[in-house]
Parts: structure tokens; C-alpha cells; sequence
């Protein structure tokens, strides 16, 4: 255990003599002995699983368009941006839905503004029309 280097969130770790590590988290104290901590640790977070295979958590995730390995928790592929997962999938159509929104609601307010436009042309075109509009407001 001495000199080694933890990631430990969430907890208090101090070493005593070469093999024993203490782990405090709140009220709960737990003795280790040896690497006993670290095994502890890495099935907690699902690195490692009890029978010591690393799990899928840190194995590249390969892209089925060009074969490019990317991070485990990669939703796009670094190389091709071929989606890698459910949730990045949803995000994207998400995202053009929208998109796809406001596009209409700015076309709408194009129209509302050519609308407008050719209402004021055609109240120019008329000084009559235009002070009687004016008196009104």
C-alpha cells in the first residue's frame, strides 16, 4: 500500500505500516489488509468483477461504421461521428426536432413581417388611408 497513488472519492484513507489501509466514510470504519482495499474498491465502482476480469467499463468501444476504437463512455465516434449509443441517438433527434421548430417559428415570423411590410407600402401609397390609420392609434 505505501507509495501507492488513490483515486478515492467520497472517502478517508490512511495507511498504516506497509499492508493495512483504513477506509472511513461517515460512521462505517472498514479494515484492509494487503490490496484487499484496492479489489474492494475497483468491484465497487464495476472496474473489476469479483471473479478479477476487467468489465466493460474500461474496454474501447468499437465503432460498427469504421472500426475506430473510442473512450468506453464515447457517445460519437471520434473518427466518423457514427452515433454509439441509444441515448446519443435520442439526443440528436431531439436536437433536429428542434431545429426543425425553430425554423418554423422563424418562417412564421418572416410572414408576419412581409405581412406587415406590404400593409405599410400600401398605406404609403394612400395619405388618406395613412392619416386615418394614424388617428385611429
Amino acid at each position: 500500500m505505501g507509495g501507492s497513488t488513490y483515486l478515492y472519492t467520497g472517502f478517508c484513507t490512511v495507511s498504516v505500516g506497509a499492508n493495512i489501509s483504513i477506509i472511513s466514510s461517515g460512521i462505517c470504519v472498514w479494515f484492509f489488509y494487503g490490496n484487499e482495499s484496492n479489489e474492494s474498491l475497483l468491484e465497487a465502482y464495476g472496474i473489476v468483477t469479483k471473479d478479477k476480469k476487467l468489465s466493460d467499463a474500461l474496454k474501447p468501444k468499437q465503432c460498427p461504421n469504421c472500426n475506430e476504437p473510442n473512450k468506453p463512455d464515447s457517445k460519437f465516434c471520434v473518427k466518423c461521428r457514427m452515433v454509439l449509443t441509444y441515448d446519443a441517438y435520442n439526443e440528436t433527434v431531439e436536437e433536429k426536432q428542434d431545429k426543425d421548430r425553430e425554423v418554423q417559428s422563424l418562417k412564421e415570423q418572416m410572414r408576419l413581417m412581409q405581412d406587415s411590410q406590404t400593409e405599410i407600402l400600401a398605406l404609403l401609397k394612400e395619405p388618406a388611408k395613412l392619416m386615418a390609420a394614424l388617428n385611429e392609434k
